[in-house]
């Protein structure tokens, strides 16, 4: 009788332990350093018990690069990851064009649904940031919804190239708003280095039209952050129109690889369930 108590309270603990998993805080989103580190941002796509980041940061020389992460949820509002630098050989032709180095590790533990720290280690050096939301109202992001996707109205998550899986490597991150998206755009530059360019785009009548920017900054690995070296130029446009469902967009734009008269579909990057849903 007693190893059958002692076995049931284990099987409650468990029990406990998965549902205080299963019901925590959806962090989907754009997050940030808060004004003292504006300039730099981490877009989050959290389903289920993983959530998937891309950091739109500086590397060495102050030029813009990314890095992204999938991490698994390892201790309670806690989520840590192998981090990945990609890169884009426009010239092959005998296989993939993209490919992925591992290049350090991070954490991510949130303190609240607003409010978190962003721990890294790169090339031997660690650092630790806090992180807030981009936006002070956050849409509420559910995993796994019931509702059918295509009806879907927030367009707040990682976006790639329709049909999925078809031209990996490249990502929109939308945190959106009624009449206003903000946007990330990874991409890559002519050498084939990722890149990224940040803009909001306001909506009418459901085109949201972006102008983009590039920026340079501190280093990933500067001890301090200093948010007035922080330099934008002009990057170019991009227009997104809704699709006829909420899981679908189109981008247009003139930014590299891009031209004018090319359109991109873009669906959600779903890796578990029917994805997130946010509104």
């Amino acid at each position: 009788m007693k190893t059958l108590r002692r076995l049931t309270l284990l099987a409650l603990i468990c029990a406990a332990s998965t549902l205080s998993f299963a019901q925590q805080p959806n962090y989907q989103g754009l997050w940030w350093g808060g004004p003292s580190e504006g300039g730099w941002n981490i877009s989050f796509s959290h389903q289920d018990d993983i959530v998937f980041a891309l950091w739109a940061t500086y590397d060495e020389a102050g030029k813009a690069t990314w890095f992204s992460m999938t991490a698994p949820q390892s201790g309670p509002d806690t989520f840590s990851g192998t981090l990945y630098k990609t890169h884009y050989d426009p010239i092959r032709t005998d296989g993939p064009r993209v490919s992925a180095t591992e290049v350090g590790s991070a954490t991510l533990v949130f303190t609240s649904t607003g409010t978190g720290t962003f721990s890294y280690r790169v090339g031997g050096v660690e650092r630790s940031k806090p992180i807030m939301r981009f936006v002070s109202t956050p849409a509420a992001c559910v995993f796994n919804p019931v509702a059918d996707p295509t009806l879907w109205k927030n367009y707040t998550d990682i976006w790639w190239a329709d049909p999925a899986g078809s031209d990996p490597g490249w990502a929109v991150a939308i945190s959106y708003m009624p009449d206003l998206m903000i946007i990330t755009l990874f991409t890559y530059n002519s050498d084939g280095s990722p890149t990224w360019f940040f803009g909001s785009a306001a909506g009418v009548y459901g085109d949201y039209d972006a102008n983009l920017y590039r920026l340079t900054g501190p280093s990933y690995l500067a001890p301090t952050f200093d948010p007035n070296s922080v330099k934008y130029v002009d990057g170019g446009y991009i227009e997104i129109e809704r699709g006829a469902a909420g899981n679908t967009l189109w981008l247009y734009g003139g930014v590299f690889g891009l031209p004018d008269t090319s359109s991109r579909k873009l669906s959600r990057f779903v890796f578990r369930g029917k994805g997130t849903s946010c509104e």
